[in-house]
């Protein structure tokens, strides 16, 4: 196995120690068993994967792995291209906590902006949130994905947003309201 400058920075094995090495030999404790089978993939394929390697010092660390089948002196075998992700996961993980935060305070503001609604009209108490339940239980018997049923209940939450700016007289006024003649 050939590693460059950077690949012996990373791992901290020499050179020498690296040429010696398999690529189990670098795959993390647990993925060691499975190395030997992509390598068999790797050789018949291109391959494109996520992987977990273990430098010298014993700290594991996430690679994106590329891989072209080659022959070399008659005998086939697989160029490897590796990168370190690290920093990559930690920018993944950050981005989907920041968008877990903003979807508990979209939610918040919803949650809200219907309690507004239904403050003005307290004869329909609990009827969004009832369409909420209905509408989400439609919507998962349709087998729709998680995030659109999730956003259906949203939209069943926010269904009767139009009484905020309806005058309180006319939502609890009893019995029909007249008819007016606009023209």
């Amino acid at each position: 196995m050939d590693a460059n400058k950077s690949a012996v920075d990373r791992y901290g094995y020499s050179p020498a120690e690296l040429q010696t090495m398999t690529p189990s030999d670098l795959a993390s404790p647990d993925l060691k068993d499975k190395a030997l089978s992509q390598v068999q993939k790797a050789i018949k394929d291109p391959l494109h994967f996520e992987w977990r390697h273990r430098g010298k010092d014993g700290r594991e660390f996430p690679v994106e792995i590329y891989t072209q089948p080659i022959t070399v002196d008659g005998r086939r075998c697989a160029y490897a291209e590796v990168r370190d992700i690290s920093e990559r996961k930690r920018a993944e993980e950050d981005l989907s906590q920041t968008f877990s935060k903003l979807r508990l305070a979209f939610e918040g503001a919803v949650k809200a902006i219907a309690l507004m609604a239904e403050t003005r009209d307290p004869y329909t108490s609990g009827h969004q949130q009832r369409v909420a339940r209905i509408a989400a239980g439609i919507a998962e018997e349709l087998g729709l994905p998680k995030d659109k049923v999730e956003t259906i209940a949203l939209a069943g939450i926010l269904h009767d947003i139009g009484k905020v700016s309806v005058p309180a007289e006319f939502l609890n006024r009893p019995g029909q309201l007249a008819k007016i003649n606009t023209g």
